[in-house]
């Protein structure tokens, strides 16, 4: 009885353990933004940092599809949370509109600078610039150091013009965060 209790906990380890070693989106999805076509004058005009500074990365390491990711570093002026909001002028945003679920991957430089409660990360809508309504708070303990597949229900009406991808931090340090591969299913 042992032997089998052990074994069925071996197994269910290890399923666990390839879940998120190998999570990916699923075959039917349609991608919003991989970042691979980025450059400063799209992302001035498809996304709006917030307590951030955003720049298209290209060092390979941080992305997670192809060779570019949008990296967002938390500014030093605000003592705790770093946003990057995705606008409604982005070409496939009508895809949001139309989908009930969003994927994306997230790397997470510094584990231990993100703070501890529910808002970790968040994911939020906006209407004329205000807030509406939170879609997504993870803790961080469901994140994990380097890539995260983060995927959470989605349902958005024509009234919403952006999407807040949000994170909180402890510290005053530089923490940079990188996104990739964002897509709808």
């Amino acid at each position: 009885m042992k032997k089998h209790l052990m074994l069925v906990l071996a197994v269910l380890l290890v399923g666990l353990i390839s879940t998120a070693a190998f999570a990916q989106p699923p075959e039917n999805h349609v991608l919003i933004e991989d970042f691979e076509d980025a450059t400063p004058e799209t992302l001035e005009q498809y996304w709006r940092p917030d307590f951030s500074y955003l720049e298209v990365n290209e060092d390979p390491e941080f992305a997670k599809s192809g060779t570019k990711s949008l990296k967002m570093v938390k500014d030093l002026s605000h003592f705790r949370q770093a946003n990057v909001l995705l606008n409604s002028n982005h070409p496939m945003w009508g895809e949001l509109l139309n989908h009930f679920k969003l994927g994306f991957w997230v790397y997470i430089a510094d584990h231990e600078n993100i703070y501890e409660n529910e808002w970790a990360l968040f994911l939020a809508t906006h209407s004329g610039g205000e807030w509406k309504e939170a879609i997504l708070n993870m803790r961080q303990s469901d994140l994990q150091p380097g890539w995260n597949w983060i995927e959470t229900y989605i349902l958005l009406d024509e009234s919403i013009d952006e999407l807040m991808f949000g994170f909180n931090y402890y510290g005053e340090e530089e923490v940079p965060t990188y996104i990739d591969y964002i897509c709808v299913y």
